[in-house]
């Protein structure tokens, strides 16, 4: 596909659905003044104008293709008509919300008067299919366009909408009481729950803890995220990194998964704290230069830095961080799911720290496949080879075996109980 043809099927997607959305925004207007204040300033502050950084960056495109050559992605044909086939699905989807949603249509947290409580048609799989067919749509036209800037505004606005999500349906708690609360039990934020109906716990468990928001806690830890993500973006895009560009795809299409996940359980903050500084480790490791006169490797990049020579490296320090973190993360997941399904508190064992560990190393091997994808795609990549595979697996495990230890002190009964 070149640009030419990736061209007229943005346009076309365009004339396609903009008629659509301003249709029925039109049919739902009913003149009442919302207080769109009540989504917080931040909101109002960073999500309207990234969309409109996004819409720029198209109309740039369409308009002038070498105008947006900054930041292509050096992607396959069959990648860019993987892209118009998910865009028609996203399509799809989003007419059907905006027929369902009818007059209950806003662009805010807060509901009309008049407004109902909408569980059918595709509200029937997922709280927030706008959301949804929002987050498609982006990706489906950055493949299109194979552009990088386009994918990165994009997921950014996503973001911030997992994010105002949580004060959303506080407000149709307060709405519509009961109802969506018993709603929202059975059916998933942004992915149908099927799988997790394992999940749902029976009336009168002792698990009375309320779903979990998000907070100016969370909400910190999105923006010191995006704060690196675009700049390291804009870099792997410029210089040409395909390498980093897989890893950054990889991180954001990561960052919603975890989003969901913090929005079932509810992460401890620490968690979330150390995947963003594990991601700003990781993609500083592959883009920072450092001195030559530095002991390293083969570049002078920090991933190949000795921290101290010949026993420790950064990117074996890394690793062991990371999937120490995973290991904890897995915990927090399983002790959830207990809680769920019988209700009162999971302590640790030994065997339930050994399921975990072998658990946060199995992240850990997925990990070395994302690698040996790069190395067999890309060349010249600082990565892959018998020994460092080896010896990653091993900081894999160490970082494991530390989180595993740390678990059992930390949260091990009080003598009291």
């Amino acid at each position: 596909m070149n640009d030419d043809v990736a061209r007229w099927v943005l346009l076309t997607e365009f004339v396609a659905l903009a008629p659509v959305g301003a249709y029925y925004r039109y049919r739902a207007n009913t003149r009442e003044r919302l207080d769109r204040k009540q989504e917080g300033w931040l909101f109002l502050l960073s999500l309207r104008p990234l969309g409109v950084l996004f819409m720029l960056g198209m109309m740039a495109y369409l308009w002038q293709p070498q105008w947006m050559e900054w930041s292509r992605l050096p992607l396959p044909g069959i990648v860019r008509w993987f892209g118009v086939g998910l865009g028609c699905a996203a399509g799809v989807l989003l007419v059907w919300t905006f027929r369902t949603l009818g007059h209950n249509l806003t662009d805010t947290v807060v509901t009309r008067r008049a407004a109902t409580l909408v569980t059918d048609g595709p509200y029937r799989w997922v709280r927030h299919p706008f959301y949804v067919a929002f987050a498609l749509i982006v990706l489906a036209n950055s493949l299109v366009a194979s552009n990088g800037y386009l994918l990165l505004t994009g997921m950014a606005c996503f973001g911030l909408m997992v994010a105002r999500s949580g004060k959303e349906e506080r407000k149709l708690v307060e709405r519509f009481g009961s109802a969506y609360s018993e709603y929202a039990q059975t059916t998933g934020r942004f992915i149908p729950r099927i799988a997790s109906r394992m999940y749902q716990h029976s009336e009168g468990t002792n698990n009375a803890r309320s779903k979990p928001r998000w907070g100016w806690s969370e909400l910190a830890v999105f923006l010191f995220t995006l704060v690196y993500l675009v700049p390291f973006g804009i870099i792997c895009m410029c210089g040409g990194n395909r390498e980093f560009l897989l890893y950054l795809g990889v991180m954001i299409t990561l960052i919603p998964m975890i989003a969901w996940l913090h929005a079932r359980i509810e992460l401890h903050i620490g968690t979330l704290w150390g995947l963003s500084l594990w991601g700003l480790a990781h993609l500083a490791g592959g883009l920072v230069l450092i001195p030559e006169s530095w002991h390293h490797d083969d570049e002078p990049v920090l991933y190949d830095l000795w921290l101290l020579p010949g026993i420790i490296r950064y990117d074996q320090l890394v690793h062991a961080f990371g999937f120490g973190l995973t290991t904890w993360l897995c915990w927090q997941g399983l002790r959830a799911a207990v809680r769920h399904v019988q209700g009162g508190t999971l302590y640790p064992t030994w065997g339930l720290l050994t399921l975990c560990m072998l658990s946060g190393m199995g992240l850990g091997a997925l990990n070395e496949m994302v690698e040996f994808i790069a190395v067999l795609n890309i060349p010249n990549t600082n990565v892959g080879g018998y020994t460092n595979t080896g010896w990653d697996l091993v900081f894999n495990a160490i970082g494991a075996a530390l989180s595993a230890f740390a678990i059992a002190v930390w949260d091990r009964p009080s003598q009291a109980a």
